[in-house]
């Protein structure tokens, strides 16, 4: 009999935790009895999964003052019901309702830390169970060192580092000096689409005709628009929304900018370097981007929220083709060290250590 294991997140919609749940689950589903427990009823799902992974999705709750009590009442439930050989939850607010449904379901659990510890923004109830809590997880994952760093002894001495799978088949980047820069995640706090837009702004002054493609959607789209307005971009920003061929729409274009604050190991940034583009991120916790980019040789870095150096970094690449080249055919040398197949085998030892 197959030995069972179950992924936990709030939903399935675009987003970089819910991509690599959906290629575990695929690249599993042979060896493995998998089930993704879905804790937001959305019904929609971004990802394309093979049949034999099975998807739960808990009811839904109108009433936020009993939500997180109803959604870890039912998933303590779920979690005795499935009995399951490993539960791994993924992301701070879904790893604190699986540790407090584990108190009473006392299963195997482990949790996997998607974001900078330090810097994530969450409101003080979910701060608080997390300090109360995160001890009690019989592991955890996380995508960088400096993620581990942020916890305890005992909790660094029960973790494992892996990085994100790059997503496989990514297109060849073609450049072709067509003045065009890309961008691509979620419209929200978290990725500072401001400092982009307020430091593009001041690029255009020495490098007009330049265009900017912002890939994604989020909460600040109403706000980006407002942005554009004031600043006079209207004909050099565009906001293109989610797209589910992202890849081919950024593969002509000059560079790519990631402007967050923190992040995890950031999936955009991982593909666009694997694809060859030229790219400049923050240097911005918990070490995603420091991971993968050495200064100056496959990548650019900045200091987080730093539009003077963002601006001249931008400049940078406009005007020196040869280092864009250089630097494109630098990032391409990632996607050895992020293929799924040797992110796959990290995922197996933990596997084998933990269940059998």
């Amino acid at each position: 009999m197959k030995k069972k294991i179950c992924f936990i997140i709030n939903t399935l919609l675009g987003g970089g935790a819910e991509r690599v749940i959906s290629t575990l689950a695929n690249e599993f589903c042979e060896e493995y009895d998998i089930t993704i427990l879905l804790l937001l009823n959305k019904e929609k799902i971004d990802y394309s999964l093979d049949k034999r992974v099975h998807i739960i999705q808990l009811p839904k709750f109108k009433n936020k003052l009993t939500k997180f009590i109803g959604i870890t009442k039912n998933l303590s439930h779920l979690m005795k019901e499935l009995n399951c050989d490993l539960y791994i939850s993924f992301c701070t607010i879904e790893n604190v309702m699986s540790l407090t449904a584990n108190l009473f379901a006392r299963k195997n659990l482990f949790i996997s830390e998607r974001n900078a510890p330090k810097t994530e923004k969450n409101n003080m109830f979910i701060i608080l169970l997390r300090k109360l809590l995160y001890s009690k997880a019989k592991g955890y994952i996380f995508q960088t060192e400096e993620a581990k760093n942020c916890y305890s002894i005992g909790i660094q001495k029960r973790s494992y580092v892996i990085a994100n799978p790059l997503k496989p088949d990514l297109p060849t980047a073609q450049p072709n000096n067509n003045k065009m820069i890309c961008a691509v995640g979620r419209l929200n706090a978290q990725k500072n689409y401001p400092l982009l837009l307020e430091s593009f702004s001041e690029f255009l002054i020495h490098f007009p005709n330049y265009r900017l493609f912002i890939f994604g959607k989020g909460p600040q789209e109403n706000l980006l628009h407002s942005m554009i307005h004031q600043l006079n971009l209207e004909s050099e920003v565009i906001l293109k929304g989610f797209s589910n061929n992202v890849h081919e729409e950024i593969k002509t274009m000059d560079f790519f900018v990631m402007s967050s604050d923190y992040e995890g190991m950031p999936n955009a940034l991982m593909e666009a370097m694997a694809m060859g583009l030229p790219c400049i991120s923050t240097d911005c916790p918990s070490g995603g981007p420091r991971a993968l980019i050495e200064n100056g040789v496959n990548g650019l870095l900045f200091p987080v929220q730093d539009k003077q150096e963002l601006v001249k970094q931008m400049s940078l690449l406009a005007r020196d083709k040869k280092l864009r080249m250089s630097i494109a055919e630098n990032a391409k040398k990632i996607a050895d060290n992020y293929s799924v197949s040797t992110i796959i085998e990290k995922w197996k030892i933990l596997f084998h250590e933990n269940i059998y």
